[in-house]
């Protein structure tokens, strides 16, 4: 796969007719524990943009801990289209090139129920390897202070959040993902995010879509049309609940349609 990753990385931006990879992951906004709001607290102490964060999240569709960084991207560069992604999924992050797609569905947590709003979707602009960069050029000063660099400018394991991740090597040497920001190319949606299923896994461990044309048409593009039939967001694996789906590779052509037809659900969405 390494090798594959390299080849693609090699001939990206010369080969038009390589094959763009697109996939679907979930982000957790999650019901967080005691402990872990007392860690936000007390990293907000050093941190005072995480009390904002803190004092906004049972209300918006982040991830509890900003990654993809849809919190820092709206508050430091006035849109969430300029969101990072930079800890999670590394067994995704490493195989993204310029060109490629993810689609973001956020899963929001309250007890043992779980709903899920499906989010937007980005166009990888860079997948950056070596993240020092963000701290030695000037370019990056916008980053710097989002939450999800895991490193400092001296190298070191570095987590505002609180908390601290294992396999820091493995998350960082995964790369750090930049989105296009043209509209076509990368879409977000926080002001009225697309409901489109629910789960209580004591009753089934799979989701349940909702049944409006809007999500139906969505359905049928992610886990039908584009996607190995009886796929779902959620496993039945509960040690792994939320497996990222590899959709088909496409070419440049069938990747700008699959975009156009995301684009289309995305406006009708918010003007729903």
């Amino acid at each position: 796969m390494e090798e594959e990753s390299l080849k693609r990385n090699i001939t990206s931006d010369s080969n038009n007719s390589l094959p763009r990879r697109v996939f679907i992951c979930v982000y957790r906004h999650i019901e967080p524990s005691k402990k872990q709001w007392n860690e936000l607290i007390s990293a907000a102490q050093k941190t005072p943009s995480l009390q904002e964060f803190s004092n906004t999240y049972k209300d918006n569709y982040y991830d509890w801990g900003d990654d993809p960084s849809f919190f820092a991207a709206k508050k430091y560069l006035g849109d969430e289209k300029f969101a990072t992604w930079g800890v999670c999924r590394a067994n995704v992050r490493k195989q993204l090139i310029k060109g490629d797609v993810v689609v973001f569905i956020c899963g929001r947590q309250t007890g043992k129920n779980w709903k899920y709003y499906y989010i937007g979707y980005g166009t990888v602009s860079l997948n950056l390897k070596n993240r020092l960069e963000i701290w030695k050029k000037d370019k990056y000063e916008a980053q710097r202070g989002f939450y999800n660099l895991l490193i400092d400018k001296r190298g070191a394991q570095f987590e505002p959040f609180g908390g601290i991740h294992d396999n820091l090597c493995e998350r960082v040497g995964a790369g750090y993902i930049f989105f296009e920001t043209a509209s076509n190319l990368t879409n977000f949606n926080f002001v009225n995010p697309l409901y489109i299923a629910d789960c209580n896994p004591d009753q089934k461990l799979t989701e349940t879509w909702k049944s409006n044309k809007l999500v139906k048409d969505l359905e049928n593009l992610l886990l039908k049309k584009y996607c190995k039939n009886g796929r779902s967001l959620r496993s039945t694996n509960v040690q792994r609940a939320h497996p990222h789906i590899r959709l088909k590779d496409m070419t440049l052509e069938e990747l700008t349609a699959f975009r156009s037809e995301l684009l289309e659900i995305s406006k009708a969405i918010k003007s729903y």
